[in-house]
C-alpha cells in the first residue's frame, strides 16, 4: 500500500502551516506562530527589540514585512520601517532556524495537540505545495522546489515516533514514562 502524500499545508492539513496559531519562542520572545518567530529570528540583534512589533502582527502581515513588503508600523518616518535582516542571514541560518521551531510547534510539552496530530500522520509525505513561489521551503506548482519545511516536519515526527518507542520500551521494562523523562534519554 503506497503511503499517503499530503501536498498542501491547506483544508484539513492547515494545521501543518507557519502560520497556525501555536506557542513556540525565539529568544525571551514568545510568538504565537512559527512564521511571526521565523520572521522576527531574521533581525539583527540591535533590532531585537523589535521581535515584540513583530509577535503581535498577523502571520500574514508577519510574513509581507519579512518580505519587506510592507512597514513595520503605520508611521511613514519610522526608522525601522522595512525590514533590516541580518547579515549573516544564509541559507544554513534559516534551516536551523526553522528546524528550532518547527522541533517547539511539535514538541508534546508545549503544543501537544500538534504532536498528536503530526503523530496520526504516520509515514505520510509531507509537500508544503504552493502557489506563492515559495521554492525552497516549499514546493511551487509552476515551478517545483526544495520543500525544506515538509522534510523538516517529517524529521520531527520521526523523532516523536522514536521516543514514542523508547517510552514503550522502558514500560516494558517496569519503568514508568517519568522515571524514563528524568533519566533524560534522548
Amino acid at each position: 500500500m503506497k503511503p499517503l502524500v499530503i501536498n498542501s499545508f491547506q483544508g484539513p492539513f492547515r494545521w501543518l502551516s507557519n502560520f497556525w496559531e501555536c506557542t513556540v519562542f525565539f529568544g525571551e520572545t514568545q510568538f504565537n506562530s512559527v512564521e511571526n518567530a521565523y520572521v522576527a529570528a531574521k533581525l539583527p540583534e540591535e533590532l531585537a527589540h523589535l521581535r515584540l512589533l513583530v509577535a503581535k502582527l498577523s502571520p500574514g502581515k508577519a510574513k509581507r514585512y519579512g518580505r519587506g513588503e510592507i512597514n513595520l508600523t503605520d508611521s511613514d518616518d519610522c526608522p525601522y520601517g522595512r525590514i533590516s535582516m541580518r547579515e549573516d542571514w544564509n541559507d544554513e541560518l534559516r534551516l536551523s532556524v526553522m528546524r528550532v521551531l518547527i522541533y517547539q510547534k511539535f514538541h508534546p510539552a508545549m503544543n501537544p495537540e500538534l504532536c498528536y496530530r503530526l503523530l496520526q500522520t504516520k509515514e505520510a509525505q509531507l509537500i508544503e505545495g504552493n502557489n506563492w513561489h515559495d521554492e525552497f521551503f516549499g514546493v511551487d506548482q509552476k515551478k517545483g522546489g526544495q520543500n525544506h519545511l515538509g522534510r523538516i516536519i517529517m524529521e520531527q515526527r520521526k523523532e516523536l515516533q522514536l521516543d514514542q518507542k523508547r517510552m514503550s520500551s522502558f514500560e516494558m521494562l517496569g519503568l514508568t514514562s517519568n522515571a524514563a523523562h528524568k533519566m533524560r534519554i534522548r
